[in-house]
């Protein structure tokens, strides 16, 4: 199945990863992460946290002529999964706040599949102070069960929120009256 054996596994968790984080991330006074609602193969979905996969330097993380941060995903993934990469980047700073385009979000792939359906209109935007309760939240619309995604719970522990929603004061709709099943990627 292309799993790591456990000796192996707990070998890589142990290995000292380095990361190059952004220096306008590390030193900026307040910082405000927009992303675009998804699914995504490597964590569930992509909001908050997600979006920091494109702070990474290029010309740390990216392949001659290559516009994405392969070397990111190649060096610091875990048996296919971002979410420890993920939260290591956020933790350098934390969104002060969050505001996610849920107006039109993507389910099946995180990337356009030309698939007529794949397109999801649901006219909101969402915005807090919280990024794990954000991110909560953002999964709990997309039908996910937030305590179902390893990187809320890593970002939990490190103190960047709570992902417990019913400890999350939310103004405007109800959140389960958006609640909607995504197909997952």
């Amino acid at each position: 199945d292309g799993r790591a054996s456990q000796p192996e596994r707990h070998r890589r968790l142990r290995r000292k990863k380095v990361y190059v984080p952004a220096n306008t991330i590390v030193n900026c006074d307040f910082l405000i992460s927009v992303p675009v609602m998804k699914v995504h193969m490597g964590c569930g979905i992509s909001a908050a946290f997600k979006n920091y996969v494109g702070t990474g330097p290029r010309i740390v993380y990216g392949s001659k002529g290559a516009f994405s941060n392969d070397d990111l995903h190649r060096k610091h993934s875990l048996e296919g999964r971002i979410d420890s990469f993920i939260i290591d980047l956020a933790a350098f700073h934390p969104p002060d706040y969050c505001v996610v385009d849920a107006i039109r979000g993507l389910q099946y792939s995180e990337h356009r599949a030309d698939r007529p359906d794949q397109e999801v209109r649901s006219n909101i935007i969402l915005a807090g102070e919280d990024p794990v309760a954000t991110d909560a939240l953002v999964a709990n619309i997309m039908g996910y069960k937030p305590a179902d995604l390893e990187f809320l719970h890593m970002a939990s522990q490190r103190q960047m929120g709570t992902m417990d929603l019913r400890n999350v004061e939310v103004a405007g709709d109800e959140p389960d009256r958006l609640r909607r099943r995504w197909g997952k990627a």
